[in-house]
């Protein structure tokens, strides 16, 4: 069975610098993610405009190449592999990934989210065809989409909705609720945007793939219509994916049990703020490699 001092799972912002700090601070950390790659949701971001020493705002994309380059910086490489349990061991943890056990002291779990589902039928059957929850994967299928229906109310709908305009198209939000909760900046962008318009008190009860993309009946009113489009993107809430890894997780406790961190958004259960991860990333590693090295001294 391997073993390793500190192991890591997810390179998001949280997962990148947490492994960055674990290399500063003379622990070598194992990070692990399933994409084999740096930057996990927050390359779906328009902008990042909120993170403190910015030079000017950054695409999702470009902050998702910098984090590649701090990691580099630090010679700590991503090994591809998926994450399905950890579990206690007498000695630290054991992770199971991809038929793999690992053994190690610390883990650290930086998996971020999963979405919630829009709870429509056949909804698993046009996954990644018409239906999509992250905007990356939607113009990675769809690279010049006409129009679109974003599904969703929060910051994340109206974060969306802007990379999709950029990228050529005419959106459509539907809000189930009377209001939204986007303030400030965000929302007066969306709001100044001739490229999208949000429907309040609009309910989507159903969605069939039809040629040439989608059909969305909807509720508004009492009155039901059907809106056609090239996709559906829903963004309508997400939720800490860390108890699919292990038992029973605290979402508000950075540390869950002695030698497991769980931080970022799989400990915020999905706030989506880059500052908030790097700083768990950063207290979760300096508490890994305190109790890490002080058990090899022992």
């Amino acid at each position: 069975m391997e073993e390793e001092q500190i192991v890591i799972v997810g390179a998001g912002p949280a997962g990148c610098a947490a492994a960055a700090q674990c290399a500063r601070l003379g622990v070598r950390p194992l990070l692990l993610d399933s994409s084999g790659e740096a930057g996990g949701l927050v390359a779906n971001a328009f902008l990042v405009e909120n993170y403190p020493g910015l030079e000017k705002p950054l695409t999702g994309e470009v902050l998702v190449g910098r984090l590649a380059e701090h990691l580099a910086r630090f010679d700590v490489t991503i090994t591809a592999k998926t994450v399905s349990r950890v579990e206690p061991d007498p000695d630290g943890w054991i992770v199971h990934a991809d038929g793999q056990d690992i053994r190690a002291r610390c883990v650290i779990l930086a998996t971020g989210t999963v979405h919630r589902s829009l709870s429509i039928p056949d909804e698993r059957d046009l996954i990644s065809r018409v239906l999509f929850y992250e905007v990356r994967d939607l113009l990675a299928t769809i690279p010049s989409p006409k129009k679109v229906i974003v599904v969703g109310g929060g910051e994340a709908s109206f974060d969306y909705s802007l990379s999709l305009v950029n990228a050529g198209a005419s959106v459509s939000i539907l809000v189930r609720s009377d209001r939204v909760r986007v303030r400030g900046r965000l929302g007066e962008m969306v709001a100044g945007h001739p490229e999208i318009s949000v429907k309040l008190n609009t309910r989507l009860v159903a969605l069939k793939e039809v040629d040439g993309g989608v059909a969305a009946t909807v509720i508004s009113e009492d009155c039901e219509t059907l809106r056609l489009a090239d996709a559906l993107l829903a963004a309508v809430g997400r939720k800490s994916s860390a108890s699919l890894i292990v038992s029973s997780p605290d979402p508000l406790s950075l540390t869950h049990a002695p030698g497991l961190f769980i931080c970022g958004d799989a400990r915020s259960d999905g706030l989506g703020q880059v500052g908030i991860a790097v700083g768990d990333g950063l207290a979760a590693a300096a508490l890994a490699v305190q109790r890490a090295t002080r058990e090899n001294v022992k």
